[in-house]
């Protein structure tokens, strides 16, 4: 279920019925797989199934009394989240300059930090004293103390003694490093363990940890960020947790559970998870699954929420910070952009370079379209008598490929169909249109069904060889043969003005799920075309950034010119682009002229506060432009 809800919180775009069964059923099937090969290394019974991925023994309830500390490891977990967040951009950003580029570098790279790591892991617990596992039982023993006897260990076949040469002692910190990620995890959320770990190891742990996660995540293996993710968060709700005991103490009784460090280093882990993905139900849910601890759902929420808020203030996630670093065109549920998108049109970020193909042309012509950019689809016009194109539609890539391949759907010059829709090759007056009758007695039965039955895959299977028979369909002998793309045009796609607000623009391509959307004008004909790519956060800032210091540099020049001439100021401003904003103090009449007049940025502060106060007094939503 929490794979379920994470797809359908951070990764969808375009979400359906069929798509949220589908998903669920490969969460299942996976999960069901995980388990099976699970149980078969753990116990070597292939049905032998765990409860949960960390086994956490003894459940805590939740007191009203804990959500004041587990607001403060919430606030904890988001602040150091955003600071993972800003530094493995930092060090993203370098890799890509100076690791990337070079092949020697990405192989070289995860062998000196797999180096490092080892030296630190062995290194590191000699600098930390043994300590005692028994002393709840005998508080006799060596180093036992008032502290220790107060609380339990984990079983001793857990924890690793390293240089410790007696029974019953070990390293605290060689436990921690001298195990797995998952082992690590399950140590820090052990319950009635309260000072199994002090805060030098712990300290120590997160601090080796934090650095060496910020710097792997995004090198050439893939590596992950969930499960490091959970063991920092858990190492810094454990170190609160410690906290809170210190101060409270270990108590006896059903009301003082919630006083435990395992339980705060759960905690802790929702807070980190959740400052650095920004996922909030899907996370809860996760939580839940991978710990079997329903009694902490409550605590569980206001730490993610807490986290969420708390990062969300100083940066954005690290999973979209990473999208926009690779230049993925994922659409977020809503432009993150300073401006308001209400104030511009479709044609301010829409390409203007628009790639169309005709109804019918010949097969060199096509075949050229095709070998001359990898565009995935193509508005398809009618070219009329007057020359002018018509859009009607789009028309797949992989559907004109396909069709190119058949060479029993190419027609001659002399074709019927050709010789009605190619104004080069009318026969002279009345002989351009062609009557329904002869359209059907044209034999159309051996047209294939492009979506399924004829993949591009099975006609040419590598690129070399799509190449190479869209440069044989480019040989003279194509240029007198013509096919007509009539039958598989998208007739239904959609298609939007330029003057379309680019707010509704954006919500109307991610809500229906659309790759692409035509902008024609009044005649019906191409002006520009809309892809993900177009409406992706940083395109929409750059275009709009570089539309905003051409309307600056228009309005400039516009007061030069018109000095203290209201009018030519006005229009000066209006051939800009920019808003034309009264000073205050002037008045206006039809027989008198402004007589001061100023054009002004729309970002300007006075502005806005015009434009709201006039949309605030005529009860309208302050989305609307006046």
């Amino acid at each position: 279920m929490g794979g379920l809800l994470f797809v359908l919180e951070e990764i969808s775009s375009f979400w359906t019925h069929k798509l949220a069964w589908q998903t669920f059923f490969c969460c299942g099937v996976s999960t069901f797989t995980t388990q099976a090969f699970t149980s078969l290394y753990k116990t070597g019974s292939l049905g032998s199934f765990s409860r949960a991925v960390f086994n956490i023994d003894q459940a805590i309830n939740s007191q009203l009394t804990m959500f004041l500390p587990t607001l403060g490891v919430g606030v904890i977990g988001g602040l150091f989240a955003a600071l993972f967040t800003w530094a493995n951009l930092k060090i993203c950003k370098w890799r890509n300059q100076n690791i990337v580029p070079r092949a020697w570098a990405r192989i070289m790279e995860p062998v000196v930090v797999a180096f490092i790591t080892t030296t630190l892991a062995v290194l590191i617990p000699y600098l930390f004293e043994c300590m005692p596992s028994r002393c709840k039982e005998d508080a006799s023993l060596p180093g036992c103390t008032a502290r220790y006897a107060s609380s339990s260990v984990m079983k001793e076949e857990d924890l690793v003694q390293y240089t410790c040469q007696k029974d019953g002692m070990y390293n605290p910190a060689a436990s921690l490093f001298f195990t797995t990620g998952d082992k690590t995890i399950e140590h820090l959320l052990s319950r009635n363990t309260h000072y199994m770990f002090d805060y030098g190891a712990l300290v120590t742990l997160f601090t080796v940890y934090f650095s060496l996660c910020c710097y792997t995540a995004g090198m050439a293996p893939a590596l992950g960020t969930m499960i490091p993710a959970l063991l920092i968060g858990s190492v810094l709700g454990r170190i609160a947790g410690l906290g809170v005991t210190d101060l409270v103490g270990v108590h006896e009784g059903e009301a003082w559970t919630w006083v435990d460090p395992g339980g705060f280093a759960l905690i802790g882990a929702a807070a980190f998870f959740g400052g650095l993905t920004r996922l909030t139900f899907s996370l809860a849910v996760v939580m839940i699954e991978i710990t079997d601890e329903t009694h902490f759902l409550l605590p569980i929420m206001t730490a993610v929420m807490v986290g969420k808020w708390t990062a969300d203030s100083l940066i954005e996630s690290l999973y979209h910070n990473l999208i926009e670093l690779k230049c993925f065109p994922f659409l977020s549920d809503q432009p993150h952009v300073e401006e308001c998108l209400d104030l511009h049109k479709v044609e301010d970020v829409m390409g203007r370079e628009v790639v169309t193909i005709p109804e019918i042309g010949t097969v060199a012509s096509m075949a050229q379209v095709l070998a001359s950019c990898n565009h995935r689809a193509f508005p398809v016009v009618e070219v009329t008598t007057n020359g002018t194109e018509v859009f009607r539609g789009i028309i797949l890539r992989n559907h004109v490929f396909s069709i190119l391949a058949k060479e029993r759907l190419f027609m001659e010059e002399d074709n019927p169909v050709v010789v009605s829709k190619m104004p080069s090759l009318a026969m002279g007056e009345g002989q351009d249109g062609i009557s329904k009758a002869q359209m059907e007695a044209i034999d159309m039965a051996e047209l294939v069904n492009l979506d399924d039955k004829m993949p591009v895959t099975l006609l040419a299977k590598t690129e070399g060889d799509q190449r190479a028979l869209l440069s044989r369909l480019q040989a003279p002998g194509y240029h007198h043969r013509f096919v007509t793309l009539a039958p598989y045009i998208d007739q239904s796609s959609y298609r939007i003005a330029p003057g379309f607000s680019l707010e509704r623009g954006f919500h109307l391509f991610r809500a229906m799920g659309l790759s692409h959307i035509t902008v024609v004008d009044e005649n019906n004909q191409v002006v520009g075309i809309l892809t993900r790519k177009d409406l992706t956060n940083i395109n929409i800032h750059r275009k709009l950034e570089k539309l905003q210091e051409e309307a600056d540099r228009g309005g400039g020049r516009g007061d030069e010119e018109g000095g203290h001439g209201a009018s030519r100021s006005g229009s000066g401003a209006g051939a800009g682009g920019a808003s034309i904003v009264l000073e205050r103090g002037s008045s206006v009449s039809l027989s008198q002229q402004p007589r001061s007049c100023s054009v002004r940025s729309i970002r300007d502060p006075e502005v806005q506060e015009s434009h709201s106060a006039a949309i605030a007094a005529a009860g309208l939503d302050q989305g609307m432009l006046i």
